[in-house]
C-alpha cells in the first residue's frame, strides 16, 4: 500500500459503498412505502468504508503527523460542503414560488447546531433546536474512529488482540453513554465503528488482500446477510447501535467480507465494470459530499418537477432513479474538474522546480566563438614565452 501504487479492487469495493449509500438515502420503495434494497445495503455501505479505511493504517508517521493530515483531509471536506450548504440556505430567504425546495433546517441556529454536533439523523439526546446534519456525520466519526485506532496501535505494538479487545469496549461504553448524552463531533459513532476499522488493519496484517476465495464460498455468506438484512438485524454506526446484538455484527460482517470478495471477482472477471466502479470509489469522498448537499437542498424535489413537465404523475421510483443519476453526473464533473487543477498543479510545482535546479548548475565555460583580439588557449606543456596568438608566432621551420 505503500507509495503511489493502488489496488484496484479497493477502489472498486468504495465505489460499491457509496452506490450503496445513495440506494440507501433515495431509495426505491414498494406499494406500502417500505425501501426495497435499503434494510439489505445497510449492512455493509458504512462498515465497508470503515474496514476498507484500516487496510491504510500503519505506524510511519508520527501520532502528531498522522493526526493533523487525517484532519486536513477529512474537515475541510465537511467545512467546504457545509459552508455551500449555508449559502444555499441564505439563498433560499430570496426565492420564493413552488419551484424553491425545501429543506431539512427551520433556521440558520438549526443549521449552525447541526453543524456543530453533526448528528447523522435527529437525536433525542440533542440539545433542543439543534438539526441534523445528514449523511456527513460520517466524515467525523472517521476520524475520531482513526485517532483511536492508530493510538491503540502504537501502545500495543506486539499485542493486536489486546488493541481490538480495547476497541470493542469503548464501542459498548459509546452506545450505552449515547441514549443519555450526545458528544458533538461525533466522537460516540467514531468509537462505535472503531472495531471495523481496526479489524480492517489487522485483515491486511494477515496478508488477505491479496487472497481470493472460491464463489461457491460466497453462497453461505451472502445467505447469513440476507437473512440479517430481512430481519433488520444490523450494526448501525449513526445511532450508534447493534440492532440484533451479536448476530446483528454477524450479518454486518458477513455482508462486508461478501462485497470484499465479490469485488476480486469484478475486477479480475468484468473490468469495464470494475473501471466505472473504481472512478466512484476513488471519488467517494466527492460523492459523498455531492451527495449530502443535493439531499439536503431538495435536488429530489427539483428533479420531480422537471420530471413533471414531460410526465405527468410521474412514479416515486423514477423520480429516486433520476435523482441518483443526477448525483453521479454531478460528482462525475466535480471530480474531473479537481482531478485537473490537481494535475495542473503538479506540473506547475515540476516545471518550478526544474527552473530552480537549472538556476541552480554551475556556469559552463564560453562556447561562443573567439574574436580576432581574443588569446585562444595555450596549450598545457607550452613554454611560457611562447605566445599564443598565431599573428605575433615566429612560422615554423620548413
Amino acid at each position: 500500500m505503500a507509495g503511489t501504487t493502488r489496488i484496484r479492487w479497493i477502489d472498486v469495493a468504495k465505489g460499491i459503498a457509496i452506490l450503496s449509500i445513495l440506494l440507501h438515502h433515495i431509495p426505491f420503495v414498494r406499494e406500502d412505502g417500505s425501501s426495497v434494497l435499503g434494510p439489505y445495503v445497510a449492512l455493509y455501505d458504512v462498515c465497508l468504508f470503515y474496514v476498507t479505511a484500516g487496510f491504510f493504517l500503519s505506524t510511519r508517521k508520527p501520532l502528531a503527523q498522522f493526526v493533523l493530515d487525517r484532519t486536513r483531509r477529512l474537515m475541510v471536506p465537511y467545512a467546504v460542503t457545509c459552508l455551500a450548504m449555508g449559502v444555499f440556505i441564505l439563498a433560499l430567504k430570496f426565492m420564493h414560488g413552488s419551484i424553491c425546495p425545501p429543506t431539512i433546517w427551520h433556521s440558520r441556529t438549526e443549521f449552525l447546531l447541526a453543524v456543530l454536533f453533526g448528528a447523522g439523523v435527529p437525536f433525542p439526546s440533542l440539545p433542543e433546536g439543534a438539526g441534523y446534519i445528514g449523511a456527513i456525520w460520517f466524515l467525523e466519526a472517521m476520524l475520531v474512529a482513526l485517532i483511536e485506532v492508530r493510538i491503540l496501535m502504537q501502545i500495543t505494538p506486539k499485542h493486536p488482540a489486546l488493541g481490538f479487545v480495547s476497541t470493542i469496549v469503548l464501542a459498548l461504553c459509546a452506545v450505552t453513554l449515547r441514549r443519555k448524552l450526545y458528544v458533538p463531533f461525533n466522537v460516540e459513532q467514531g468509537l462505535a465503528a472503531a472495531p471495523f476499522l481496526y479489524g480492517g488493519w489487522y485483515y491486511r496484517r494477515l496478508g488477505r488482500l491479496e487472497a481470493t476465495v472460491h464463489p461457491a464460498l460466497l453462497l453461505p455468506l451472502l445467505i447469513v446477510a440476507a437473512v440479517a438484512g430481512y430481519y433488520g438485524m444490523r450494526p448501525s454506526f449513526v445511532t450508534p447501535s447493534f440492532n440484533g446484538g451479536v448476530l446483528g455484527l454477524i450479518g454486518g460482517l458477513s455482508a462486508t467480507l461478501f462485497v470484499i470478495h465479490l469485488s476480486k471477482i469484478l475486477d479480475h472477471h468484468t473490468p469495464r465494470i470494475a473501471r466505472v466502479l473504481e472512478f466512484y470509489g476513488n471519488n467517494s469522498l466527492i460523492v459523498l459530499c455531492v451527495h449530502l448537499a443535493m439531499l439536503n437542498c431538495g435536488a429530489n424535489y427539483l428533479v420531480a418537477k422537471m420530471l413533471g413537465f414531460f410526465w405527468q404523475g410521474v412514479p416515486a421510483n423514477v423520480v429516486s432513479a433520476g435523482h441518483i443519476a443526477l448525483q453521479l453526473v454531478v460528482s462525475a464533473v466535480v471530480a474531473t474538474v479537481l482531478a485537473r487543477r490537481r494535475r495542473g498543479k503538479v506540473e506547475s510545482r515540476r516545471a518550478e522546480g526544474e527552473r530552480s535546479h537549472a538556476q541552480r548548475e554551475p556556469r559552463h565555460a564560453k562556447t561562443e566563438p573567439l574574436h580576432a583580439d581574443d588569446e585562444p588557449p595555450r596549450a598545457p606543456n607550452a613554454p611560457k614565452h611562447l605566445k599564443a596568438n598565431p599573428r605575433h608566432a615566429k612560422p615554423g621551420l620548413g
